[in-house]
């Protein structure tokens, strides 16, 4: 009696890992992950949109679960945008090591220009904006370092670089 006891226990224990669950989350309705940054958020994303290698990249190994740094021409002005996002565990995010770069048209060699703060958020999701007036007969980039953080002992870093933008 035991012995089939326990193997109707044991088979379901088995038969209740199989059976998938759904897990939901209640939020207060406020949007967290935008940001007052001086843009509307359609132009915010319209900038984005200009760096399709990195797009929304998803990278789920990881602290980070999406990031891209992108740059804009934004009437006549350099326009740098950005999107690091963690899990909703981390508690830090952000954007380290900006730093934007030029060259001639058509040399190949990247000049460092100028470097931006670091730009954090004490939340799971940070946004990147600035914009800059440059000089013309140049390509501009940007390249960053994405990062969150759950604890001291847990942080994660990633680089990328944003779509070139002539002037």
């Amino acid at each position: 009696m035991k012995k089939v006891l326990k193997l109707a226990i044991v088979s379901l224990l088995l038969f209740s890992f199989i059976i998938p669950y759904t897990a939901f989350a209640e939020t207060d309705g406020s949007d967290t992950e935008w940001q007052d940054i001086g843009i509307s958020q359609e132009e915010f994303y319209s900038i984005l949109a200009n760096n399709m290698d990195n797009s929304i990249s998803v990278y789920t190994t990881g602290l980070i679960t999406g990031y891209v740094i992108s740059c804009g021409n934004e009437n006549g002005k350099l326009a740098v945008a950005g999107i690091t996002r963690g899990r909703t565990d981390v508690v830090k995010c952000g954007f380290m090591d900006i730093t934007i770069q030029r060259r001639r048209h058509g040399s190949s060699s990247w000049v460092d220009y100028t470097t931006l703060n670091d730009v954090f958020n004490d939340t799971f999701v940070c946004n990147l904006y600035e914009s800059f007036v440059v000089g013309g007969l140049y390509e501009y980039r940007a390249y960053c370092t994405h990062y969150a953080k759950k604890h001291a002992l847990s942080t994660e870093k990633i680089k990328s670089y944003s779509n070139v933008v002539r002037f």
